[in-house]
């Protein structure tokens, strides 16, 4: 079974297309999900003979990384998806409400929103 794509699952933005049928869906979500699982940032560090310094280094270029990282996978996921036709959609409450469900019900909610009529939210440009 597909999860929710990343940037869906961490943030309050998802993806919309009225009438796709289940199937779909979880097809387009999984394929991008699976390009997007494949990213790797390696942090970049420099040289350092004081142990502090080193250490500092490796924390700032670990934060770095991470944040380079989801960047990217947003990147890949909104492409992909919009691609196959879904729009992105900023919801307030979303990040609230998908907390509190398990992965086969998040699943159902976020096939819900992204097949119904009208979004429920902001459309984000592409």
């Amino acid at each position: 079974m597909a999860s929710v794509p990343a940037s869906a699952a961490a943030g309050s933005i998802y993806f919309h297309k009225a009438g796709v049928d289940r199937a779909t869906f979880i097809s387009g979500a999984e394929v991008c999900e699976g390009l997007a699982g494949g990213v790797v940032v390696r942090p970049q560090t420099s040289y350092s003979a004081d142990p502090i310094a080193a250490g500092v280094g490796g924390l700032l270029g670990g934060i770095a990384a991470s944040r380079q990282r989801r960047a990217v996978v947003d990147s890949i996921l909104r492409t992909c998806m919009a691609d196959r036709g879904y729009r992105r959609v900023e919801s307030s409450t979303l990040r609230k409400e998908l907390a509190r469900l398990d992965s086969g019900a998040r699943l159902d909610r976020m096939h819900a929103l992204a097949t119904a009529a009208d979004p429920d939210g902001v459309v984000l440009p592409r």
